[in-house]
């Protein structure tokens, strides 16, 4: 491994080590992790596909020890590492890794691990993969992985699509589960869109009023201007249940008054009898 490592070619380096890793033993993987992140402390890079190939590796010969080693800080470092990991472990022992994979009680690499297995089980089906979504609660990150997830396979098939899109086609029971994230996506790739969507789905099952970049950003740039927009938005659902989380326009509340007192408090005294907004500010 260690003279591996020297070659000064890439391509072969790449393959060589590559090559070492995939036939490698518990105990040699462990010790070649340690290895090759010792290397990258003093300089030296490796390409992607090693670090890929040495999670699955370990998948496959020994799943639970590298679980052991992750929480520990010792393996599976990003989102990626979990998937190389889970596909390793999906190839050798399908039914260890999907009993696994429905085991509450994860941390976010175990839930990003845990959300692969079961949509590689569906088979990239979409409607099997919100079905399996769903039978998490709202609150777990595998669920929450698994549809950032879905919506990348949905979007993949048609580049048109946006979440929003997406969200319209999906079943009331689905979308009360995928509502969070499609808000979440929206407000990374568009914020305009993010706003307009929150303004028309806010009430819907699943709507959760929380804090995000999108409307942080929206408070600082212009918070008159977010207080009047999130005074339209609704306080309770279409359920007639209040809608959980901070109201938006709590968040542009705080900006202004921070940053300009009288002039939101101007606002607030010109609103007339009877405004929501007054409501939403001191609940």
């Amino acid at each position: 491994m260690k003279k591996a490592a020297l070659l000064s070619d890439p391509n072969r380096q790449e393959d060589v080590l590559c090559g070492l890793v995939s036939v490698m033993t518990r105990e040699e993987l462990e010790e070649s992790v340690e290895t090759l992140r010792q290397a990258m402390g003093r300089g030296n890079t490796w390409s992607q596909e090693v670090w890929d190939t040495v999670w699955s590796q370990w998948g496959k010969v020994d799943p639970h020890a590298c679980l052991d080693l992750a929480e520990k800080g010792g393996a599976l470092f990003t989102s990626n590492d979990c998937r190389c990991f889970m596909a390793g472990w999906m190839e050798t022992d399908p039914e260890g890794a999907l009993q696994w994979a429905r085991e509450p009680g994860k941390d976010s690499r175990g839930q990003a691990a845990a959300a692969y297995a079961l949509i590689q089980d569906t088979g990239g089906d979409l409607d099997k993969v919100g079905n399996a979504m769903a039978l998490f609660s709202g609150e777990d990150g595998t669920a929450r992985a698994g549809w950032h997830d879905f919506f990348d396979l949905a979007i993949a098939r048609d580049t048109s699509n946006s979440p929003g899109v997406v969200y319209e086609s999906m079943t009331p029971e689905l979308q009360a589960k995928a509502w969070p994230v499609v808000l979440d996506r929206l407000a990374y790739t568009d914020p305009d869109e993010a706003a307009t969507w929150l303004e028309e789905h806010a009430a819907d099952p699943g709507g959760v009023y929380q804090w995000n970049r999108f409307l942080a950003v929206m408070a600082i740039r212009d918070p008159a201007a977010m207080a009047e927009w999130a005074s339209r938005l609704p306080t309770v659902s279409n359920s007639g249940e209040p809608i959980p989380g901070t109201h938006p326009l709590q968040i542009a509340w705080s900006q202004w008054v921070s940053s300009d007192p009288g002039a939101a408090k101007a606002w607030i005294e010109s609103r007339p009898d009877g405004d929501p907004a007054a409501g939403i500010l001191h609940r």
